[in-house]
């Protein structure tokens, strides 16, 4: 009898290339998500109640509205830089939810994030950033 190895899940990062209005939406329902589970992840009511989140959603709505309307090179680079620290946040916050999950698929959706096998998430990181390279 052969034993079937268990899947381990983390969490996908397919966020990095959505577009601004899906990357907001998806920061804000994984901030909701895992603030309303304290039972589960143990920061939830700093995470949700913290500054620094807050600080870079606004900052990263503002830039994207500012570039939107305005269409200069400063409002440009201010909204690359604004996106790039909110995919640091969800990057770290993907970290987390993956230390506490610990391969768990369940636990990855209760914040939001979509699950997916550690392999198939290396394969599609190197796919992203090749994408985003060119």
């Amino acid at each position: 009898m052969v034993l079937e190895e268990k899947k381990s899940f983390c969490c996908s990062i397919v966020y990095h290339s959505l577009g601004p209005a899906l990357l907001k939406t998806f920061a804000l329902q994984v901030r909701n998500k895992i603030g309303k589970k304290p039972d589960v992840f143990k920061l939830a009511k700093d995470y949700y109640n913290s500054e620094y989140n807050a600080e870079v959603l606004i900052s990263f709505q503002l830039a994207y509205a500012n570039y939107f309307i305005e269409q200069t090179d400063e409002a440009k680079d201010a909204f690359n830089k604004a996106r790039a620290d909110l995919l640091f946040l969800l990057d770290a916050t993907a970290e987390y939810v993956d230390s506490i999950a610990n391969g768990d698929a369940r636990i990855i959706k209760l914040a939001g994030f979509e699950p997916i096998t550690i392999e198939r998430n290396r394969k599609k990181a190197v796919r992203i950033r090749k994408k985003l390279s060119t």
